[in-house]
């Protein structure tokens, strides 16, 4: 059976010496105890499910204090994937917590929350412990370890939940600044909700935001980011490209994507196409002289099949809307070597772009001259320069629906005209409104 650290254990004056308690104590509960000793136990903080709950210890934030223990301090648990209750040898408080975050974060598969493997020898279970402030800390562990993730010990929270109201919920920090500055864990930060940007102390201190209704996971996103460290490849680097993608892509990193996509863009673009040519017909990387692509109020649609196709020139139709990320699309091309020439073109998309009847009013009637207009003159002179196989081509990949719907309409007429024009689009898995990094295909349409 393990140990029980009974209530007198950390009361009783026999053991009212620091000194005295660690010669009593096992070395093995240091993380719990000792000022400095999670840095000395990193090996086993960086597991996937492990979190770190801290508890507050002065006086005026707690109904009893544990003199033998410091003003703030920490227990290290670990989340594992099995049936089965919550580990009975934890304290109450923590199990009843986990408890509350399964039924809020909702898993996909069974989870029970357990003793750190250093401490399976002892028991917790009667450690008089108060509160539920280690909601957050559970919570995040248990989100990032469904997605596989390893979380940085040395990003500390702590809060509340509010059920009823399906918020994060403020509680007083206490020692507990005191325990995240004194664990020894390099560049320690502690996330809370509603807390002052500072008042930490010497411990950077970031506030959560509540937002009542909204997913736990979409709540944590800030403290989820913190937590998840980016991987160690160079993004430039074909053999990195896959963990990046995995990273970007889950929910908590998805605001990342836009700077770290210019990095990331040949590779997934030569990834697009390989996968692409087991379609016949595919333009070879580099074959296709002017290429013509729409730039969306986002910019990485744009630049996914700028990458792909590697056009000699590409020529970008930009709306009011979309001037910013415009300059994201040219500068993109200017470190790929490629001539982006930009023209100016209307906001075609009515409300929730609804393609309708109407579709062909004269903004689009408009908008599909110029186009073809810009296939047929410029571009087809420019292809008669030169030798080899030339192609013109007009990719549909960005843009809202009226405008792929332009796009293919200016090729057919280019198309009918001067005999040739092809339409590509670079297809991608999306997650909501953002595409799934490392899902495109390259295709040729018509």
């Amino acid at each position: 059976m393990p140990r029980k650290l009974l209530d007198n254990f950390f009361t009783d004056p026999l053991y009212s010496d620091a000194q005295d308690l660690r010669q009593a104590l096992d070395a093995s509960i240091a993380p719990f105890l000792q000022a400095g000793a999670l840095g000395q136990f990193d090996e086993h903080l960086r597991q996937e499910g492990v979190c770190i709950a801290l508890f507050d210890n002065l006086t005026e934030h707690r109904t009893r204090r544990l003199p033998n223990l410091p003003d703030g301090f920490s227990l290290p648990a670990q989340w594992r994937h099995a049936d089965g209750a919550h580990d009975p040898f934890l304290p109450k408080v923590l199990v009843d917590t986990a408890t509350a975050v399964c039924t809020a974060v909702k898993p996909n598969k069974p989870w029970r929350l357990c003793r750190l493997g250093i401490h399976e020898h002892l028991d917790f279970s009667e450690l008089p412990l108060e509160g539920g402030s280690a909601f957050v800390p559970l919570a995040a562990a248990l989100i990032l370890a469904q997605q596989g993730v390893v979380a940085n010990p040395a990003v500390f929270s702590t809060g509340a939940w509010n059920a009823a109201a399906g918020s994060l919920s403020y509680v007083a920090l206490g020692g507990k600044p005191l325990a995240v500055g004194n664990s020894g864990l390099a560049d320690a930060r502690l996330f809370a909700p509603a807390v002052a940007a500072g008042g930490g102390g010497a411990v950077p201190l970031v506030s959560l935001p509540a937002i009542p209704g909204k997913p736990v996971a979409d709540q944590l996103a800030p403290l989820l980011a913190a937590m998840d460290a980016p991987p160690n490849g160079d993004k430039k680097d074909p053999s990195a490209l896959q963990p990046w993608c995995a990273y970007l892509n889950r929910p908590h990193n998805r605001s990342l994507q836009m700077q770290h996509y210019a990095d990331l863009a040949p590779n997934l673009g030569n990834d697009a196409h390989a996968t692409g040519c087991k379609q016949q017909g595919i333009p070879a990387q580099g074959e296709i002289k002017h290429l013509v692509v729409a730039v969306a109020t986002q910019p990485t649609s744009a630049i996914l099949a700028i990458a792909t196709w590697r056009p000699l020139h590409v020529h970008l139709l930009v709306s009011t809307a979309a001037e910013k990320s415009a300059a994201n699309v040219q500068q993109f091309c200017s470190r790929a070597s490629i001539q982006a020439s930009c023209y100016r073109a209307p906001d075609l998309a009515p409300p929730n772009d609804v393609v309708r009847d109407d579709l062909l009013d004269q903004p689009r009637l408009d908008t599909v001259a110029l186009v073809a207009g810009l296939i047929t003159g410029k571009l087809a002179k420019a292809t008669t320069e030169g030798s080899g196989r030339q192609l013109l081509a007009v990719d549909v990949t960005a843009g809202l629906a009226s405008m792929t719907t332009v796009l293919s309409l200016a090729a057919d007429a280019a198309r009918a005209e001067i005999g040739r024009c092809c339409v590509l689009y670079v297809w991608s898995e999306y997650v909501g409104a953002s595409p799934k990094l490392g899902t495109a295909v390259a295709l040729l349409v018509a």
